[in-house]
């Protein structure tokens, strides 16, 4: 989840739920959805990915919006971008998924910077290679407060 703003040392704090509706069920289809596990001090099944710009991606814990943890994304200007990433399968037969979930932001200013955004990428195969088939991403203003993203 890249983070942009004009102000320095952004933080976005972070908890995602991606589902897939499988008939009348929802299933979580991200792996450790809630950060709760955690392997080699971050949260386990998850990377940071910096994209070579920097930024800090950090394992916290206390004041999350449910359970004990949560993942948070510094950076200290627009130049930085920096995200989690975890994937998963989506079952076959899944008709669609519906992503979002919560995040809460730390000296932004409300205006032209984006608060926080939330990516979803569907990869697959395509004449015999893997490509990205699909990808889609919503920008949230800052909240001082949890909030949801829909």
């Amino acid at each position: 989840m890249p983070l942009r703003s004009p102000m320095h040392w952004t933080t976005a704090l972070l908890a995602i739920l991606v589902g897939g509706t499988l008939s009348a069920q929802t299933t979580n289809l991200l792996p450790n959805a809630g950060f709760e596990e955690v392997a080699n001090g971050r949260p386990a099944k998850w990377a940071p990915i910096n994209f070579r710009t920097g930024g800090v991606a950090r394992l916290e814990t206390g004041k999350a919006h449910g359970g004990e943890r949560y993942v948070a994304l510094q950076s200290r200007d627009n130049t930085e971008r920096i995200a989690w990433r975890a994937a998963g399968p989506l079952p076959a037969g899944t008709p669609f998924v519906a992503a979002g979930g919560w995040y809460r932001t730390a000296g932004l200013v409300k205006g032209r910077g984006r608060g926080a955004s939330f990516r979803v990428h569907f990869y697959g195969t395509r004449d015999g290679k893997m490509r990205e088939l699909g990808l889609r991403q919503g920008f949230f203003p800052p909240s001082a407060a949890w909030s949801k993203t829909s």
